[in-house]
């Protein structure tokens, strides 16, 4: 796992799904293989560092993009839907997962960039 602090004061930290290799020794495995998981917090560490607010997630492939978490075939997989419309506004709990926050990172790229959650 890394952690980057940038010089606007965004925090980015690199999750790596259990990899032992540095990820461009990874470039043999098929395309469409999720390797990880980027979080962007825009304020560092200024609270309320929850997702949705001030954190975001993306996948992280070892093709070098990014898919944003909860979007549209984020995972790549017909077997995932888009996760963002129950998982973003879990207001009622009813989710209980402390990443439900992180899904609204797909609600913003699947809905022209906007903000339409609350």
């Amino acid at each position: 796992n890394r952690r980057y602090n940038l010089e606007d004061g965004v925090t980015i930290y690199i999750q790596l799904d259990g990899l032992t290799k540095p990820v461009d020794t990874y470039a043999d495995i098929p395309n469409n293989q999720k390797i990880g998981t980027v979080y962007v917090d825009i304020n560092g560490n200024e609270k309320p560092n929850k997702g949705g607010k001030d954190m975001f997630a993306f996948y992280f492939y070892n093709d070098g993009t990014l898919r944003p978490y909860g979007s549209k075939g984020a995972d790549r997989s017909s077997k995932n839907p888009v996760l963002w419309n129950s998982m973003c506004n879990d207001t009622d709990g009813v989710h209980s997962r402390k990443d439900a926050g992180l899904y609204c990172t797909g609600s913003i790229f699947d809905n022209g960039l906007k903000v339409i959650y609350q």
